[in-house]
């Protein structure tokens, strides 16, 4: 067995105990001991190379190389411990370290190093910011990102979502509030780190509000100190949010919007979400209760749809109205005043109550009272009565009450009995003419009948206007003022040499006469309809000088004989008197006695159709004489059993005396004969109505003898 001896080849000698020897010059040579890898420093370079490293360990040779998992280092130095050299490019990845001496020996190092990649580089975050209780979503971008890399904002791990090679996304995790570094670790252990790239920002504070209570209708401007407060802050006052006006980091102001009353917790949050509170830092006041005063109209139909305005005061937004437990339906709201329109409810007076969203409210007892269903008024039984009144009237409907009144054209009906579909009761005195009839409940709803009764006038014949015309050929004859409807024109024509005369559509002859001087007489009349014309014409057969006049009375119904007035059944022709005469019937003496003490006061006065108006007793008399001879022949018609009729004589113009009086003789005369003949008999015989009928043409030629000489005196004038 060899005994240690340095390294190299050695002569083998043998030497015998002779002491002779034999030698074999370089036959054996010792052989240095393999190399070991204890270590390399650093254990880790760039793939590109070039990291100076230091490889420990012994037995390294001179000339001894080492490989980095198969790329050559480039050696410095060997020393038999110690070889110092620089990589050479490599894949990234764990690798042996080999040292082979001259003599092939070799040492080995299993994974010593590490070839890296390159390390991270982090260049910027977003957001930029986040709340110190973490929770931020954040996105790194850079290079050089491994998958299975790790990030930390401020020595805070981020808890990190995604790795590619240029991003990295997770979610900050809780951190003191200021800026912090971003850092980014390889599973290499290499990191990049992007300096006070992002910051922590604090939670707002709210510390207090000024002033710490408003009304909860809302409207109160307040300030709000504290801190952290950031741009775009919502603020809310126990759910109701304010309206923001200013943000800085440590005051915001603001009005308050409404709110229930009582205390509430204000509430800063900031955009990041982070918020602050102040508990019962605010107080929300209510206003007093609504008041309500009045409700226009006070009533209506109980089945609702009736338009109605509540009155009063602290009335708000969203109140509700109840009409004794039926629910308005709210038109409009203001402070005041609140409009709507009622629904359905029992008959009867109710209670309004108005209820504010704060729960308050404020009542009207009986302000409204719902009405039962209005009263029909159908018809009226008699339909017409004197105007006087004292006519008994029933009158029918429907929905009539106790206590109901009823008015006849604002005259008040004196009620007997009251049912629901009939009142009865007689009427005071009107004016005549056509009158509604009113109903009206004790509620105050009424009914009306249009025009359903009329009051009737007693007989009479007013004047009611004249107008004149004159002409050659034609007579023009303007209306006369203020003509109404039913009125009675009389038309009276002069024409001296006319034989015939043309009328007016709608005008009747009643007489035609011719006194001396060939002077003719017409008169006609004409009822009044709704519309008439502005004139009227008369057309001549030939060319004739003279004169026309209209003269219109308002009339009124008379007795017995229709809508014939006074004036032209004193214009009636010799016919017609006839008729009257033979199938009249006596009249009560008493009352034609009045009659005449009646017409005797009206020779008083004559109206001319001309237009002119004078005293028959300041005159003349020519024409109160022929006024009393028109009395005369009125009494000489009274004989026992003969019908009454006014003897048509002329009152158109002057009559001379001479006429008047020779007519005025010839009456007393007949008159005392014609009353002995029928006073002890008790009725007049044929023979004395003839010779009454005589007697009376005979008046008649001495009436239109007058009529001539009155035409001619006009014509004089």
């Amino acid at each position: 067995t060899t005994t240690p001896h340095a390294a190299g080849a050695v002569n083998v000698i043998v030497t015998n105990a002779d002491t002779q020897s034999g030698t074999c010059s370089g036959c054996f040579t010792y052989v240095a001991p393999a190399p070991t890898v204890a270590s390399v420093t650093p254990n880790s370079g760039a793939t590109a190379g070039g990291t100076s490293v230091t490889v420990a360990g012994t037995g390294f040779g001179a000339g001894a190389n080492v490989s980095f998992g198969g790329s050559a280092l480039t050696v410095a130095t060997i020393a038999a411990t110690s070889i110092t050299g620089t990589t050479t490019a490599h894949a990234a990845g764990s690798v042996n370290v080999v040292v082979t001496n001259t003599d092939t020996q070799s040492g080995t190092c299993t994974g010593c190093f590490t070839y890296l990649a390159p390390a991270p580089i982090v260049s910027s975050l977003a957001p930029t910011s986040g709340p110190a209780v973490g929770g931020t979503s954040v996105t790194i971008t850079g290079t050089n990102f491994q998958s299975g890399a790790t990030a930390s904002l401020g020595g805070s791990p981020v808890t990190v979502s995604s790795v590619t090679g240029t991003s990295i996304t997770g979610t900050t995790t809780a951190h003191a509030a200021g800026a912090a570094s971003v850092t980014v670790t390889n599973p290499d252990a290499q990191s990049g780190t992007c300096t006070g790239c992002f910051t922590y920002v604090a939670a707002p504070t709210v510390t207090s509000v000024t002033p710490s209570s408003g009304a909860s209708a809302g409207g109160t401007a307040v300030t709000l100190a504290g801190t952290g407060f950031v741009a775009g802050a919502t603020v809310s006052f126990g759910g109701s949010a304010l309206t923001v006006s200013t943000i800085s980091a440590t005051s915001i102001t603001g009005s308050t919007t409404a709110h229930a009353a009582g205390a509430v917790t204000v509430t800063v949050t900031n955009p990041d979400t982070q918020s602050g509170t102040c508990i019962v830092c605010f107080t929300y006041t209510a206003p007093p209760p609504p008041t309500v005063t009045s409700v226009t109209p006070n009533s209506g139909a109980s089945a609702g749809g009736s338009a109605v305005t509540v009155s009063g005061t602290g009335f708000q937004s969203g109140a509700t109205v109840s009409f004794g437990g039926s629910t308005l339906t709210v038109s409009t709201i203001s402070a005041t005043s609140i409009t709507g329109t009622t629904t359905a409810h029992a008959v009867g007076a109710v209670t309004v109550t108005v209820t504010n969203p704060e729960a308050q409210s404020g009542t009207c007892s009986a302000c409204f009272t719902y009405l039962g269903p209005a009263p029909t008024v159908s018809s009226v039984t008699p339909n017409s009565g004197a105007s006087a009144g004292g006519t008994a009237v029933t009158i029918a409907g429907t929905d009539f009450q106790a206590g109901a009144t009823v008015s006849f054209g604002g005259s008040a009906l004196t009620v007997s009995t009251i049912s629901a579909t009939s009142i009865t009761g007689t009427t005071t005195s009107h004016a005549a003419g056509a009158v509604n009839v009113v109903v009206t409940n004790t509620d105050t709803q009424s009914g009306t009948c249009t025009g359903c009764f009329t009051y009737v006038a007693p007989a009479s014949v007013t004047l009611r206007a004249t107008s004149t015309g004159t002409g050659t050929n034609t007579y023009v004859v303007p209306k006369p003022a203020g003509l109404s409807a039913n009125d009675v024109m009389v038309a009276s024509l002069s024409a001296n040499g006319a034989n015939t005369m043309t009328p007016p559509s709608g005008w009747t002859l009643i007489a035609h006469t011719q006194g001396v001087s060939v002077v003719d007489l017409w008169t006609y009349y004409r009822v009044a309809g709704p519309s008439e014309p502005a004139s009227y014409t008369w057309t001549a057969s030939s060319s004739a000088t003279g004169v026309a006049g209209i003269a219109a009375y308002h009339r009124r119904r008379i007795r017995g004989d229709g809508h014939l007035s006074d004036r032209i059944r004193a214009a009636l022709g010799r016919r017609e008197l006839r008729a009257r005469l033979r199938g009249g019937q006596p009249r009560d003496r008493d009352r034609e006695r009045a009659r005449r003490d009646d017409r005797a006061q009206r020779c008083d006065v004559l109206v001319h159709p001309t237009g002119r108006t004078q005293d028959r007793g300041a005159g003349p008399g020519a024409e109160r004489d022929l006024c009393h001879a028109e009395q005369r022949i009125d009494e000489w018609r009274q004989l026992r059993h003969c019908r009454r009729h006014r003897l048509p004589v002329g009152r158109d113009g002057v009559i001379r005396r001479l006429g008047a009086h020779r007519l005025n003789g010839d009456l007393d005369e007949h008159h005392r004969h014609d009353d002995r003949a029928c006073r002890g008999s008790g009725e007049c015989d044929r023979h004395q109505y003839r010779r009454a009928e005589r007697r009376v043409q005979r008046l008649l030629h001495l009436r239109d003898a007058g009529t001539a000489a009155n035409g001619q005196l006009r014509r004089a004038q």
